[in-house]
This record gives structure tokens, C-alpha cells and sequence, in this order.
């Protein structure tokens, strides 16, 4: 029974219900329906199947159908939103420096502010203005007159600058210095005192059990992708945090000395800041000016993604599953070192079953997959070696024990699959990465993403582009069909 507090609520319930019934499905995907004559299943015979009990539909089996298919749907989906978005030749090259010109004028916007600098380099930053707007005029085949501004207000901005570094140099004198040099010396004093009291006292005690919680708290935040988890309220964890945060609190408010010390310190801070960032009349005129450029690149960056048109011609004979659940990849024109690891890849994705994406769950991705791909013989090619090396590499630098690593570019299917091991977060940030890498194929990273999430977790934003476009969602969703079927016809759970 469905109880409603008024006729009116009951009417209006069943109007929408009636609406989103015929709008959003019946007009839209009546031209799509047919009619197939099934079989009718004696029941009798079904309830052999099932057993005496008729409640048993094999509830289990269908959950593990529903899940296989959640994760191969998901990386089809993937896979074809990559292939279809992929942007190559020049329209690649004008994005990414395009997307460069405004890193750039990011990295210039803090040098001036922050170094208190004039511009060094302008004639590198009228070069690469002018370079983006040939290549942009070449490949958009439009007049725009937005890089003339750009380049404008750029001169503008070596003007002020120059006069901006003029009026903070008067700033800087001997006085000043030696009033630094006076507070650092002071603030240091305070800081040895402040040490002395927590050592003499409780509260160093306190701060080493806090700080302990917390860094647990980060632990436990790395594997589940956050930057920290903290512990449930009710927990013996949780309690002992709110204790020991009481009782430091009890002991500063209590303790007038060390209070005041805190207190004379964070003044000494907010001094010393202010010595640091002088303000001067230009500020706010170059704020504004590196504002007004950012934006202007936002609307050619805009533009450029207007005439980008998604390819409609998806190749779906390069996809397989000869057994269920591991989906395949076949990949012309592409060394066999890839396409083992890609494969390999994706089994493990399968294999490790359903699992929030984390940090910890990539560097097991990584572990297992390098480990399975070391028995195929593509392993001991040059390509495989430079694979390996570059794994063992990221391994080690996700664990804090190199400085950093390189992905190689002559790898390009190596490549998009590394975007989604740095990038595992989302679609976007992996796009993003991929773009300023100048990484083409798009769809084996994605592939990777989405088989690891599901379908069911894909983000409407990232589906948009599939499900407006007639050309390409009618032919993906012909083979889902086929793959369901297939799946169903491997896994039957009626048996």
C-alpha cells in the first residue's frame, strides 16, 4: 500500500510517472522496438529447474552475471568514448600548446608576485602567442583577433611589471634587513623556550600520541584515494583524538606563559610576512590583466573543442572474449610487448574483483600485471624491457624511494595505459594528463578506468558525448547487446 497526504500529490505522482514513461521512453526509442516471438518456458519444467522451492532464483548466479557484465560494459563504453574523442595531427598540437600558452602565462602570473621580478623572458612569450595563432588559423581555418589581445595585454603586463619591480626595490633597505634578522632571532628564542615548557611538562607527551593518530588517519586515507580517513566516531581511536585535543587545549588556555609565547610567535609570523610581500600601486592592474588573459585562452581553447568532431566509426572486431569474463584487445600496427601487457592488464582488473580504486590498489594492478606479463616471451623484447623498467621505476617512486619517472614516448599504447595508473582518479584528470603528454590514444587508458569501476559508476559527464550522438550510441549499444547475450549463453544461470 502507498499512503499520500492528498489527492493532489497522488495525481501529480502518477502524471509525471506517465510523462517520463512516454517522453523519455516510448517516443524516444519507439522507432527501435520489434517484435520477436520467444518460446514460452513450461513452468512446470522450470520449477525443476529451480527445485521444490519457488522462492530459489538462483540469486547468486545472477549477481555474478550482473557484475561480469558491469565491468566488460564498462570498458567497451570506455573504450569507445576514448576512440571517439581521440584527437590527432595538428588539432592535438594546437591543444596542447594552446594548453601550454596558459601554464605558461600561470607560471609568469606567480614569478612576478611572488620573486617580486620584472618579465626576462618576453620574447619568448611573444613567439609562442604568435606560433599558437598561425597554427590555430591553419587548423580552425577562422579569423580571430583573440591572440592580438592576448599579446596586447601581455606588453602590458611587462610595462607594469617593470615599474612594479622599481617600487619594491625603494622598499628594500639596511633598516629592513636588520629588522628580519631581528625577528628571526627573536622568534627563534621564543620557539626554544616554547620546546622547553612542552618538554618540562605533559604536553610533549600529548602532541608525539596526536601526531601519531593522525598520521595513521593519512595512512588509512591512502588506500582509498583520500588524504585522510578519519576514525569513526564511537571508536577507541576517535575517543583518545577528542581527549588528547581537550586536554592540549586545557593545558594552553591554563598555561599563561606558553600561551603567550604561541601568541608572540604568530605576531613574529604575520611580521615577517609582511616584510616579505610588500604591496605596491600595479597589484591589482596586473591581477587583473593576467585574469583577462586566462580567460581569453579559456574561449580559444572553447572554440578549438567546438570543432573537434567525434569519430563515429568505431572498429568493434578488434574487441573479444573468448573467455568469459576476460575481455581482449587486438591492435594493429602496434608491438606485441603493448598489446600483451594491455591484455594482461585487463585480466588482472577482472581478477581483482570489485574494489574501490586507491593507491594501493593501482601498485597491486602494477605488481600483478608486470608480474603475469614477465612469462610471455614479448617480455624479453626491447620494447618489454622498456616497459618493465619503467613500471619498476613508477613502483618506486609512488613509494618515496626515487625522485621521480619517465613514460616513454615511442610507446603509445604503453603510454595511454600509464595515464591511468597516474591518473586513476578520473576521467578528466586522465584526459587532461593525456593531453598535455600529447598521449593520441585515449581509449586503452579509458578502457582500463572504466573496466576497474563499471559501468554503473561512469559518470554521466563522461557518457554525454556517446549518448547525444545517434551515429555512435545505436551501433555500441547493438554489440552491448550481443556481448549480454554472449555472457548469458556462457554463464546461463537457469541450469
Amino acid at each position: 500500500m502507498f499512503r499520500f497526504s492528498s489527492e493532489d500529490l497522488r495525481d501529480s505522482l502518477i502524471a509525471e510517472s506517465q510523462i517520463l514513461s512516454e517522453v523519455k521512453c516510448i517516443e524516444k526509442y519507439s522507432s527501435d522496438f520489434f517484435v520477436e516471438f520467444v518460446k514460452q518456458v513450461d513452468t512446470k519444467e522450470q520449477s525443476k529447474r529451480n527445485g521444490d522451492n519457488p522462492f530459489s532464483f538462483q540469486q547468486d548466479e545472477f549477481i555474478e552475471q550482473d557484475n561480469i557484465y558491469n565491468k566488460i560494459k564498462g570498458a567497451i563504453v570506455s573504450y569507445v568514448r576514448g576512440a571517439s574523442s581521440s584527437v590527432k595531427g595538428d588539432m592535438q598540437i594546437l591543444t596542447i600548446k594552446t594548453t601550454d600558452l596558459k601554464n605558461d602565462f600561470a607560471g609568469l602570473n606567480t614569478s612576478i608576485m611572488v620573486n617580486e621580478c620584472s618579465v626576462s623572458n618576453t620574447s619568448n612569450f611573444i613567439h609562442l602567442i604568435r606560433e599558437c595563432k598561425d597554427l590555430y588559423l591553419r587548423t580552425i581555418k577562422k579569423q580571430t583577433n583573440l591572440f592580438d589581445i592576448i599579446e596586447q595585454q601581455f606588453c602590458e603586463i611587462v610595462k607594469l611589471a617593470s615599474k612594479r619591480e622599481a617600487e619594491i626595490s625603494s622598499f628594500y633597505s639596511l633598516d629592513k634587513k636588520e629588522r628580519e634578522n631581528s625577528l628571526l632571532r627573536e622568534k627563534e628564542d621564543l620557539e626554544n623556550k616554547l620546546f622547553s615548557i612542552e618538554s618540562e611538562t605533559e604536553l610533549a607527551k600529548l602532541n608525539e600520541e596526536l601526531g601519531l593518530i593522525k598520521a595513521e588517519e593519512k595512512e588509512r586515507g591512502k588506500l582509498c584515494g583520500k588524504s585522510r580517513k578519519y576514525y569513526e566516531k564511537g571508536t577507541e581511536k576517535y575517543n583518545r583524538k577528542k581527549f588528547l585535543q581537550f586536554e592540549i587545549k586545557r593545558f594552553e588556555e591554563s598555561h599563561e606563559e606558553y600561551r603567550s609565547l604561541k601568541n608572540r610567535i604568530a605576531d613574529i609570523r604575520q611580521q615577517l610576512s609582511n616584510l616579505t610581500n610588500v604591496p605596491t600601486t600595479y597589484d591589482a592592474a596586473i591581477s587583473a590583466l593576467f585574469v583577462r588573459i586566462s580567460d581569453i585562452i579559456n574561449d580559444v581553447l572553447r572554440n578549438i573543442k567546438s570543432n573537434i568532431e567525434p569519430t563515429s566509426e568505431i572498429d568493434y572486431s578488434v574487441l573479444s572474449m573468448s573467455e568469459i569474463p576476460f575481455l581482449n584487445v587486438t591492435i594493429p600496427n602496434c608491438s606485441q610487448a603493448e598489446l600483451d601487457f594491455l591484455n594482461v592488464t585487463l585480466r588482472e582488473i577482472f581478477l581483482l574483483g570489485n574494489s574501490n580504486i586507491s593507491e594501493a590498489y593501482i601498485l597491486n594492478l602494477i605488481v600483478a600485471a608486470a608480474t603475469d606479463f614477465k612469462s610471455f616471451p614479448a617480455a624479453t623484447t626491447k620494447e618489454g624491457q622498456l616497459m618493465i623498467s619503467t613500471l619498476q621505476t613508477y613502483w618506486k617512486y609512488k613509494n618515496n624511494k626515487v625522485s621521480g619517472f619517465e613514460i616513454p614516448c615511442n610507446l603509445p599504447v604503453f603510454s595511454s595505459i600509464m595515464a591511468f595508473f597516474v591518473k586513476p582518479f578520473g576521467f578528466d584528470q586522465m584526459e587532461r594528463f593525456m593531453q598535455n603528454r600529447g598521449i593520441n590514444y585515449k581509449q586503452y587508458g579509458f578502457m582500463l578506468w572504466g573496466c576497474a569501476i563499471g559501468y554503473a559508476s561512469l559518470p554521466k559527464t563522461f557518457t554525454n558525448l556517446l549518448y547525444s550522438n545517434d551515429n555512435i550510441y545505436k551501433k555500441m549499444d547493438e554489440y552491448l547487446f550481443s556481448v549480454h547475450k554472449n555472457i548469458e549463453l556462457q554463464r546461463p544461470c537457469n541450469q
